[in-house]
């Protein structure tokens, strides 16, 4: 019996126990492998920097996110009349009600994070009161929703990184791109608040992707693209405009039919429907939007077209070049699109005209809107949407400078990527670690600052707070100013970033050298 069952084919024990060995090696493979990848390091290291300048909320755009959230959750309703003084000017009145004025995709997004803050409540609330609002927030909701933006934000820089590879760049100028469009855009300043920029830019650079993937797109890819391009729709209205260069890029893709290309509409059509029918339960019409009643009109406004006041070369000029929303004055790095589209379009036109028009189309929206900048904000936040588009391309000029064979081009090409990169990474950085009212915070400061007695006397909280007063208090214990600390802080992270793109820069160079040497090598030894 024994020997009958140990033999019987296609079972038993030896076959179970080869089953497993086979298994286990070949999963530590895939562990390591994914460890190595240049997506989940990008990812780690995008994460990391937002993370640790995570900061409260400051603008009444990110509480008027918050508490269409809150209202949800807890009035199961969309009235936020109880967080109106907290969420004012950003607040719609109709009816004697209060509603956020803000497109309420987002706040649907945040319901899950929100929820979670609500679960960990009674852990974390007592470290993170600085985080919280009297009345309105507890600190672990909004450290939650900040780091649902943050994670959002990351993921966006791993998908422009696919989008350098869609358009034929390398894997290392690839990461280069990434870390240009993390740390050195405005992308730095928004990509872990609450605003709603940087999600429409995720939503639209992966809608984009699976647009680009491939000569001939999947179904699957078609339905991905278009539930990303409905998210993008709902969190900001304007973003239907940047998907129009998508319905040409479509038409112009051959090898199916118009019957599959179909895939791509269901998604938008549904997400847009019930934007509608949100309007309609808040606003008793599916075409009044909340932008019609926003208090900072004084009156309804019945026809929204009419905001559209700033005369084009107006806007344009505040759009580039003012210092208060001047977008090549936040981020110097970007007079670098103009080169990079050039190389780009000598190899691949459509593909250059379809990112050029997305963000063409965004400036000149809100380059004639009535406040082009957006208020008081840090740079041209409207513009924000767009910035993977204007940064994808530069992953082939990285690579046309190191591929120069003149040395003088070469390192003066890399000597003004580096310094341009630093520039901006500088302006943008200052940014993520500054409150609108210009206080600098950090979470988890007083592990790096912190005197290190405080973990042994019980009468200091080590975790006392994970916000402003822990920086103080940090900046306190080491005799150390406060305006000193936080630049020293301002700077470290200024310094991380730059640190991640000479590495970055350095793989590149490597790359393409030992790609310029192996065909010589190769050619050498032939002929010998």
């Amino acid at each position: 019996m024994h020997g009958h069952f140990s033999g019987h084919p296609g079972g038993g024990v030896d076959a179970t126990t080869s089953s497993w060995a086979g298994i286990i090696p070949e999963t530590k493979e895939k562990l390591k492998r994914a460890v190595r990848s240049r997506e989940l390091q990008l990812f780690l290291l995008v994460f990391v920097l937002l993370f640790i300048s995570i900061m409260p909320l400051s603008g009444s755009n990110e509480k008027s996110h918050f508490a269409l959230t809150a209202a949800m959750v807890s009035n199961h309703s969309f009235v936020i009349t109880g967080y109106a003084p907290f969420a004012t000017p950003d607040v719609s009145n109709y009816s004697g009600a209060s509603l956020s004025a803000l497109d309420p995709g987002l706040s649907v997004l945040l319901l899950v994070p929100f929820a979670i803050g609500t679960f960990l409540g009674p852990l974390i609330n007592p470290f993170l009161g600085s985080f919280a609002v009297a009345g309105y927030a507890t600190g672990g909701q909004v450290l939650l929703v900040q780091l649902f933006s943050a994670i959002c934000t990351a993921v966006s820089a791993v998908y422009v990184y696919k989008l350098c590879l869609a358009i034929g760049s390398k894997r290392t100028s690839a990461t280069a791109t990434g870390l240009v469009y993390a740390f050195a855009t405005l992308v730095w300043v928004y990509g872990k608040t609450s605003f709603a920029h940087t999600y429409s830019a995720l939503f639209l650079v992966v809608a984009y992707y699976y647009l680009f993937r491939g000569t001939i797109p999947r179904t699957r890819d078609l339905l991905f693209a278009g539930i990303s391009a409905a998210l993008a729709v709902s969190v900001e209205y304007t973003n239907l405009l940047l998907l129009l260069p998508a319905l040409v890029l479509l038409a112009t893709k051959r090898g199916k039919s118009a019957k599959e290309y179909v895939a791509f509409l269901p998604p938008i059509v549904a997400g847009a429907s019930l934007l509608l029918l949100y309007n309609y339960v808040c606003f008793g019409n599916p075409l009044v939007f909340p932008e019609n009643h926003w208090v900072g009109y004084g009156a309804p406004v019945s026809d929204l077209l009419k905001e559209f006041s700033t005369p084009l070369p107006v806007g344009l000029r505040e759009l580039l070049f003012s210092t208060t929303s001047g977008l090549l004055v936040y981020c110097p790095i970007l007079v670098l699109a103009v080169p990079s589209f050039f190389l780009l379009a000598k190899t691949r036109r459509k593909e250059a005209l379809v990112l050029a028009s997305v963000f063409v189309i965004n400036f000149v929206v809100y380059a004639t809107w009535h406040e082009p900048s957006g208020g008081g904000s840090y740079g041209p936040r409207y513009l924000v949407a767009s910035l993977p588009f204007l940064v994808v391309p530069m992953s082939l000029l990285i690579e046309s400078i190191y591929r120069a064979r003149s040395t003088i081009p070469r390192r003066g090409g890399a000597f003004c990527l580096t310094g341009l990169f630093s520039a901006s990474a500088l302006i943008s950085s200052l940014g993520a670690v500054t409150s609108a009212t210009g206080s600098f915070t950090i979470v988890f400061l007083q592990i790096l600052l912190g005197h290190p007695t405080a973990l042994f006397d019980p009468r200091v909280p080590l975790f006392g707070d994970l916000a402003y007063p822990v920086f103080f208090d940090a900046a306190r214990c080491l005799n150390v100013s406060e305006p000193a600390a936080a630049v020293a802080f301002w700077l470290l992270l200024t310094a991380c970033a730059c640190g991640a793109f000479a590495l970055a820069l350095r793989d590149v160079r490597m790359e393409l050298a030992a790609e310029t040497r192996g065909p010589q090598e190769g050619s050498s030894s032939l002929g010998r």
